[in-house]
């Protein structure tokens, strides 16, 4: 398997930092704050919250909206092209590789939706 190219960063986030919405007894739903970001990065997001782990059989989906001032502000879509290019659930973890297709850096979220069955 090739490696990651190294001028791809990879951020970092632990579930139980960002206190993700149960739904349901095995699935959730979580929100990453990205800041300011351009170009291609992973974002690497650990855990689960109690009873509801990331699985490699875990469906993961995301979404990645632009938003302005504070996070939690409603997010929109700007001229920005903006893409959730992959995402690999693993044991206890999703990795997923983003891309902002701006030149400068723009604050953006990431949506998550895990279902487990």
């Amino acid at each position: 398997m090739p490696e990651k190219p190294e001028e791809i960063p990879t951020i970092t986030v632990s579930l139980e930092d960002i206190r993700p919405t149960a739904i349901g007894s095995q699935s959730f739903a979580a929100r990453v704050d990205l800041g300011g970001l351009s170009g291609l990065a992973d974002l690497h997001l650990l855990g689960g919250p109690t009873g509801r782990p990331i699985t490699v059989n875990s469906h993961v989906f995301a979404s990645i909206a632009e938003y302005q001032g504070a996070p939690g502000t409603p997010r929109f879509m700007g001229a920005a092209k903006m893409s959730v290019l992959n995402i690999v659930p693993g044991d206890d973890d999703a990795f997923t590789r983003i891309f902002i297709d701006w030149p400068s850096e723009l604050t953006a979220v990431v949506d998550f939706l895990v279902i487990n069955d």
